[in-house]
């Protein structure tokens, strides 16, 4: 999603809470640099961060910017889950 114009469609069909990730080609790690908004529950609340997200992060062209990606939280039933990747481009 890159404009207010695509939240709601880029929302719509998905469970609240919502997770706001920022997607950049070069920020490899996104929670770090406030990159990840999560238990977003609310259109108004969304808009904002949605709008703050993009303020931060469109304008800055070192980041590689490329939009910002919604997804539904993993729910409580689940239960804490969590998952750490790595990966090395190996040049052979």
């Amino acid at each position: 999603v890159c404009d207010t114009n695509s939240v709601e469609t880029a929302c719509s069909g998905l469970n609240e809470p919502l997770a706001l990730k920022v997607v950049a080609s070069e920020i490899s790690h996104k929670s770090d640099c406030g990159g990840v908004k999560l238990g977003l529950t609310w259109s108004g609340m969304i808009m904002q961060t949605f709008s703050d997200m993009m303020t931060k992060f469109a304008s800055d062209p070192s980041t590689g910017f490329k939009g910002m990606l919604f997804q539904e939280m993993v729910s409580d039933e689940i239960g804490p889950v969590e998952l750490i990747v790595g990966a090395k481009r190996d040049p052979q």
